[in-house]
């Protein structure tokens, strides 16, 4: 089973986490949790699809180990998940 590392990202002055799963140059998996959650939800998803993808599961704003923010908007979040240059061909998905 794929363990993930730990990364941070600054966007727009936030500290953000996320974790990385698989390998660069794969075609990426951006997996968003929902509301209440943080990126170790998907701990048990991602590995299944690491050797295909490079998994990349963000902390929101505020959430898991990113930093807190006010005003609370997600559009640092969203950036960091849409970087085209970091990932070139992604998709997204959540719960």
């Amino acid at each position: 089973m794929a363990h993930p590392h730990d990364r941070f990202a600054t966007v727009n002055g936030l500290r953000l986490h996320y974790l990385d799963w698989g390998s660069r140059g794969k075609p990426a998996l951006v997996l968003l949790h929902g509301g209440s959650a943080y990126a170790q939800w998907w701990d048990f998803f991602a590995p299944a699809f690491a050797d295909d993808f490079h998994v990349i599961a963000p902390d929101w704003r505020g959430h898991g180990d990113s930093q807190h923010a006010e005003p609370r908007p997600t559009a640092p979040a969203i950036t960091l998940t849409t970087c085209t240059s970091c990932w070139p061909r992604s998709t997204l998905s959540g719960r």
